[in-house]
């Protein structure tokens, strides 16, 4: 029977939701785990807490800053692939106790699909490769998919991504790729998102509770609430009152929206601010006698970091918008499942580099109940269903529109909650676990 696993992720563990969720759930089902990756956000306290997961951190190589040329960027790569590989080598076959199966993420597949192919030849383990995207695809974003250096990397994905024990699957389209164009070698598995137990609706009081908190240690977020009304701490916050030991919602609070990003270039955030700028200019010029058509202030808040953070940041200042207040903030790991929680929709900008992966934001709000208006592509409609968990839009004007105050939202929500029925353990157990045992 087998005893330990080793999880590579050549990325942020602590913004690597995934691969933690296949970590606890190995751990649950009594193996060894050790986690391999950068360090950077904190992961969240159940992953540090567990006695039988051990986190390795890599040493991050220097990477160009943002807005660098293309001509730095490819300069630097074969230095820090290089760092990389060797790094990578030295831990994995001389530092760790060698494991029964490896567990890759992929992307970034350079170094690391060649790295874990040479471990598990020299160390007689079983490969899984767990595809999240193509790699190559995600370059091109930058240099084209025409550029020698994509094809190359195309080329060294397919190659070393061919054989492995098993391939798990975010999407049903990607285990089709894989299978009929890819040809590969091993089970192929799809192993879909799901969330976690503890990303669920906040009751009145714990909502009370967390605008609270956020009004306390956010100058953003306590400055939205003066300009839309105050709050007086700890009776009423700008959302919700409390009244003799009950918390209940304001009639007339704003509706929250809220977007997680990585800052990058798969997503298109000008379509975000376009669709603000345009509800605040319809907000405006309302009829303020007619009640039952009228918008209500919006709060939009934008979680992450990323390298595109800063100038969007620039951008938002410039809109001097008075109807829709948008707040950029990082939370702990432990906030971000309450913050989604409470708000009234989501919104994903996610295009898919590839076409064939799902954004994991999406599968984080319908864990929380919250619908989701999603941008166009290729196999969004898995996961958001157009008029029945959700919407997709492909410009500023559709998606101005599902903001808008609309009979199916609540039908949204009530649709989401088949999607909530399904879990990560549940799921894995069902899908993944009969590849360790």
């Amino acid at each position: 029977m087998p005893n330990r696993v080793c999880i590579v992720v050549l990325g942020d563990i602590g913004r690597s939701p995934r691969m933690q969720n296949h970590a606890l759930s190995l751990a649950e089902n009594g193996l060894d785990v050790d986690l391999v990756g950068y360090r950077g956000s904190k992961p969240p306290e159940s992953l540090l807490s567990s006695n039988r997961i051990n986190l390795h951190y890599l040493q991050e190589p220097w990477r160009p800053p943002p807005g660098s040329s293309k001509l730095l960027f490819l300069l630097n790569a074969p230095f820090k692939i290089l760092y990389q590989t060797l790094q990578l080598f030295w831990l994995l076959s001389i530092i760790l106790p060698s494991p029964q199966f490896l567990l890759v993420q992929n992307p970034p597949a350079i170094p690391t699909l060649f790295i874990v192919q040479l471990i598990c030849w020299l160390r007689s383990v079983r490969l899984i490769i767990d595809w999240h995207n193509f790699g190559y695809t995600i370059l091109a974003l930058n240099l084209g998919f025409q550029h020698p250096v994509v094809r190359l990397a195309a080329y060294y994905e397919r190659l070393f991504g061919r054989h492995a024990y098993a391939h798990l699957c975010v999407t049903k389209a990607m285990a089709t790729e894989l299978k009929e164009n890819w040809h590969v070698v091993g089970k192929v598995i799809v192993l879909h998102d799901r969330s976690p137990e503890h990303f669920r609706r906040l009751n009145p009081k714990e909502a009370h509770q967390f605008w609270g908190d956020l009004t306390a240690w956010s100058p953003e977020f306590r400055l939205a609430s003066a300009r839309l009304g105050g709050h007086t701490l700890p009776h009423r916050t700008l959302f919700t009152e409390l009244n003799q030991d009950q918390v209940r919602y304001r009639p007339q609070r704003p509706r929250v929206i809220v977007s997680s990003t990585s800052w990058t270039a798969d997503e298109d955030f000008s379509v975000l601010l376009l669709a603000a700028k345009k509800y605040d200019l319809d907000a405006e010029t309302q009829d303020p006698s007619s009640r039952s058509a009228a918008l209500p202030p919006l709060i939009l808040i934008i979680t992450g970091k990323g390298p595109q953070k800063a100038y969007y940041e620039t951008e938002i200042q410039r809109l001097q918008l008075r109807h829709v207040h948008i707040l950029t903030l990082w939370l702990a790991a432990e906030d971000y499942p309450r913050l989604l929680g409470l708000a009234d929709l989501g919104v994903c900008l996610h295009q898919s580099s590839s076409g064939l992966d799902l954004p994991m934001k999406v599968v984080d709000m319908f864990g929380c109940g919250l619908p989701v208006c999603a941008v166009k592509f290729q196999c969004i409609g898995e996961l958001v269903q157009h008029n029945r968990n959700g919407w997709v839009f492909e410009t500023s004007d559709e998606l101005v529109r599902q903001w808008k105050p609309n009979d199916l939202l609540d039908i949204a929500r009530e649709n989401v909650r088949s999607f909530q029925s399904i879990r990560w353990s549940a799921h894995w157990r069902q899908q993944a676990r009969k590849l360790f045992f």
